[in-house]
């Protein structure tokens, strides 16, 4: 499929476009490329290919791990296990490959040697340690290096492979750290916005269920647009199209989808900012690094004017930044280059303290904190004889409240208006109708099993409705059917290429809707696995449901054994 694909959008870019398509991303998966190179869609001009990151940054990954199962059976020690190759030290080479790859974008002897300084840092011991490529000075991440560079001890290396660990991780490393390769991954270029998109696509059309061609484009068509858009205009825009206008119930839920992609789009955003924030501070110049100050989270060093972090503070925290930078230059002058500020306060000195209400204002009540104000109870009116006497049926002698859910005690003066409606008062005559007519009720559904009241409502006699005349019911296994259609040839086209399949969306108990098609001459034809059963309701339920049905309820019947037995 990605072949054709690759083929088809190629060749028409010419014609439809205007341009050429001179460079190809791909996934490791290197067909659709050979492919192109062998057609020689653009003739003399060539096509050249690059890898995405992401995809090669997994290859070693799963390079050690099938290093490490087949090394299991070869009559040589194992390479996993503790002290070795383990699952941990797997993960952390991946990611140490990773971000060779990724940190050393366009320069291709970093890259390189960035890769193999992994490998040599982690297969150095305390005699025999390789840290020649590792970066060198006080902030390198190489602890042995740090070390060096401050006069120290170097401290005992953790891992301690063996040498035949060693030798074993050796080929790895050297096929991935192949020139050739790290050439395709110089742009750092990854397949991430495809598989974003595709994410969509599949949450509107999953890969595991079937769709025909009109569904798929469709699908394709609004995923582009909620991609692009988000999902509020690309609705408005399709109802709108229709004559349709959008509920207030689909705005909600648009708006709160695109909030939440906006919100993990900001989160990631975030954490890779705070990253390179980070390794800025890191690479802090040496004349400025003995005296750094922590000011709301960002450092700020005598030379940093505070101009250039005025945008990024609020008036209190310039305020700060600007004391704590006059007070860095005085200890600075005095030689003290060595001071470290604090960002706390001495205790008693408010000289650079404000207040929490100077800095936020007045703190507001929420609107969740204030206390509910209590429902003022509605009194209604006593009900008195005299007041019924005009309209009702019998005497006031005859009135008798029915006060269910009330108790007794309470007297009827107190009642509020959230009493229920069946507080009222009836008459004599009228509670016993309610009560005949509810006990005929129960009578009636307790006389009846939950099948036959099933029945009932479908409108299906019990008695002889469906017999074992005309039809055989068989349990067949649908893969057997599946083979006995393939040997049969189509009645359209007389080819052998029908195929039966069931459809998901038409299942009813039992019965299912069986989908005969012909990949030749694209025949189809839908049939259910059972026939009807007319009733006398609108409901005609299918012949094998009730089938079902009278067999669970005839289970016991006329066999002691089982309907004497409990499960």
């Amino acid at each position: 499929m990605e072949v054709e694909a690759a083929k088809i959008l190629f060749g028409r870019s010419l014609e439809k476009h205007g341009l050429r398509y001179t460079t190809m991303l791909c996934d490791g998966d290197s067909r659709a490329f050979n492919s192109l190179q062998e057609e020689k869609v653009y003739g003399f001009v060539p096509i050249e290919k690059e890898d995405c990151v992401n995809h090669i940054h997994k290859r070693m990954g799963a390079a050690l791990r099938n290093l490490l199962q087949k090394s299991k059976g070869e009559g040589r020690p194992s390479l996993g296990g503790k002290g070795k190759l383990t699952a941990e030290l797997v993960t952390k080479l991946t990611n140490y490959y990773g971000w060779a790859l990724k940190a050393h974008q366009g320069n291709i002897d970093e890259m390189e040697n960035a890769v193999l300084a992994t490998y040599y840092h982690v297969t150095s011991t305390d005699t025999k340690p390789q840290h020649s490529r590792c970066p060198k000075g006080e902030e390198s991440w190489c602890a042995h290096n740090k070390a060096v560079a401050r006069q120290q001890a170097p401290p005992k290396h953790r891992y301690n492979l063996p040498e035949y660990v060693a030798e074993a991780l050796l080929p790895v490393y050297t096929r991935l750290s192949d020139r050739k390769l790290l050439e395709r991954c110089q742009r750092g270029k990854t397949q991430n916005s495809n598989e974003s998109l595709h994410s969509v696509i599949w949450s509107l059309v999953p890969k595991t269920k079937h769709a025909s061609l009109f569904t798929v484009e469709t699908a394709v068509a609004e995923a582009v647009a909620r991609f692009n858009a988000g999902k509020k205009r690309a609705s408005e825009a399709i109802l709108k199209e229709l004559h349709l206008s959008q509920g207030s119930t689909d705005v909600e839920r648009c708006l709160e989808k695109d909030q939440r992609r906006l919100a993990a789009c900001d989160k990631k955003h975030t954490r890779a900012e705070n990253f390179r924030n980070a390794m800025k501070r890191r690479r802090v110049k040496e004349n400025d690094k003995g005296l750094t100050l922590v000011v709301c989270g960002l450092a700020i060093t005598p030379a940093l004017a505070v101009q250039q972090v005025a945008g990024k503070l609020r008036w209190w925290q310039r305020i700060h930044a600007k004391n704590f930078v006059n007070l860095a230059e005085g200890y600075q002058a005095q030689g003290m280059l060595h001071k470290r500020f604090p960002v706390r306060m001495a205790k008693g000195d408010r000289r650079l303290k404000v207040t929490t209400r100077e800095a936020f204002g007045k703190r507001r009540k929420r609107p969740w904190n204030a206390r509910p104000k209590a429902a003022r109870p509605v009194m209604l009116p006593e009900l008195t004889a005299a007041a019924l006497s005009g309209g009702s049926a019998g005497s006031s002698s005859k009135l008798q409240p029915n006060t269910c859910g009330v108790s007794a005690s309470s007297p009827p003066s107190s009642r509020v208006g959230a009493d229920r409606i069946d507080t009222a008062f009836f008459t004599a005559d009228e509670s016993s109708e309610r009560a005949t007519t509810a006990g005929n009720v129960k009578a009636r559904l307790a006389s009846k099993s939950a099948t036959e009241r099933k029945f009932e409502l479908l409108g299906v006699e019990m008695e002889d409705d469906v017999n074992d005349s005309g039809t055989e019911f068989l349990v067949v296994d649908l893969s057997v059917v599946q083979e006995i259609i393939g040997l049969m040839q189509c009645p359209e086209c007389g080819e052998k290429t029908a195929t039966l399949s069931k459809d998901p969306t038409k299942e009813y108990g039992l019965c299912v809707k069986l989908v005969l098609e012909c990949f030749t001459c694209e025949m189809r034809a839908e049939r259910f696995s059972s026939p009807r059963v007319a009733g006398d309701n609108r409901i005609t339920p299918f012949e094998v449901n009730v089938r079902a049905m009278k067999a669970i309820q005839s289970i016991g019947k006329e066999q002691p054994d089982l309907s004497d037995s409990s499960l």
